[in-house]
């Protein structure tokens, strides 16, 4: 008998009485100690400011800020709160609606929980978490996404912190899917306040892996995308930039990605851009600043990977229409005849293409191109969807002073 068993216990309103034996024999020995039914044993509290997902707790635990799932708890989430997870293993996350809130959703201390989807198979557009305003911190969480779009969809002026998560994306049935997806504006209900209207997106001390894209922007649209310290090892994107379907008026919209010091290793280009040639619209323009990054190829044989590739273009389009790139010290890990920056025309591949060299000049980044780096734990191709921290350290025979710090990852 589990004295913690919330069978044993009645709502204070009910008459019932739970009937069985409370002594042994003839004996006055009880079979248990103290009045009956037990006091329940209290192991979670919440703080101020805090809610907590608690599989043991019972609906009157409401009052105590307790919540036996995640769904009832981010109901009540209110801004400036902090959901923590007292739960090890999956927490199902059912449709939520999407959510105004500044608050930040973490792993209660000594706990594990992972985040996945819950109900229909495969749903399209969806994200895990829709913000309409304000800023979600998601902290100390795994994160499995599928039969879900997106793990977070920003809209005009949010933004979403990932911090020491560790993210893995499935794709299905040829659907794309993405941790953050940045839609098009003209598909958000919240109209522009003239202040800053820029969605922001940081990934720090995490790692992503699996497949699909980092980010996704869907149209042509202002954007702020930081990673500090994270690993990525996909078989995907890290930024995916897509043209509107007409084109815009006045000037493009300019996102802005920033990376220091990360290691990404990845099957498709760093940055692929949808110019648009047979759609009308152009994507956005994006300032990219790159410090002391490791980038390399998922696989080390590969010749069809290049860093950047410019689709759905005319012939040699001029690559500084559409990006920019400064930064110190990183290293870019390709096969010594993988090209740095490929056009393509739609379906055509062009011949053109930059080498390596082309790229340095144009980027006058400090850093080098290195044919091929090797890793600790051997080659992080057959693993992408399980890739650990320990995977991104470098073997000691390429001391390289770029890429992530892997202590510091989760």
């Amino acid at each position: 008998l589990s004295l913690l068993d919330s069978r044993l216990r009645q709502p204070a309103a009910t008459a019932s009485v739970i009937l069985g034996a409370k002594s042994l024999g003839a004996s006055d020995t009880r079979i248990y100690p103290g009045p009956w039914p037990p006091e329940r044993a209290q192991t979670v509290k919440a703080a101020a400011n805090e809610r907590i997902v608690w599989p043991e707790a019972e609906p009157e635990d409401a009052a105590a800020r307790l919540y036996p799932d995640f769904a009832t708890a981010f109901v009540a989430l209110q801004p400036g709160e902090t959901l923590s997870l007292a739960v090890n293993g999956p927490v199902p996350l059912p449709i939520l609606a999407e959510k105004t809130l500044k608050a930040t959703i973490r792993a209660a201390s000594g706990y594990k929980p992972i985040l996945v989807a819950e109900g229909p198979v495969f749903t399209t557009d969806a994200a895990l978490f829709r913000l309409a305003d304000g800023e979600l911190t998601l902290e100390g969480l795994e994160i499995r996404l599928k039969d879900r779009q997106s793990i977070v969809q920003v809209a005009i002026g949010t933004s979403c912190t990932f911090r020491r998560c560790i993210l893995t994306l499935t794709e299905k049935g040829g659907n794309p899917a993405a941790a953050v997806v940045i839609p098009d504006p003209v598909r958000e209900m919240k109209m522009p306040t003239g202040s800053d209207e820029t969605p922001k997106v940081l990934f720090a001390d995490t790692i992503l892996r699996g497949a699909g894209t980092a980010v996704w922007v869907q149209a042509a649209r202002a954007f702020e995308v930081n990673l500090d310290n994270s690993a990525l090892a996909l078989d995907g994107n890290l930024l995916l930039l897509e043209a509107p379907e007409k084109a815009i008026v006045g000037d493009t919209p300019k996102g802005r990605l920033q990376m220091k010091q990360s290691t990404l290793v990845l099957t498709e280009a760093l940055v692929e851009v949808k110019a648009g040639r047979t759609v009308g619209g152009t994507p956005a323009f994006v300032n990219i600043e790159s410090n002391a990054c490791l980038f390399a190829a998922a696989d080390s044989r590969s010749l069809t990977t290049p860093l950047i590739l410019l689709d759905d273009v005319e012939p040699m389009a001029d690559l500084t229409k559409s990006l920019t790139w400064s930064g110190r010290g990183s290293v870019y890990s390709y096969p010594e005849t993988a090209t740095a920056v490929d056009w393509h025309g739609g379906t055509e591949i062009m011949s053109s293409n930059w080498d390596w060299t082309q790229w340095l000049r144009f980027t006058r980044d400090d850093g080098k191109h290195v044919p091929k780096v090797r890793f600790a734990q051997g080659s992080l191709n057959p693993k992408l969807a399980t890739a650990q921290a320990a995977d991104f350290a470098l073997s000691v025979a390429n001391p390289l002073e770029a890429g992530a710090v892997t202590e510091k990852l989760p």
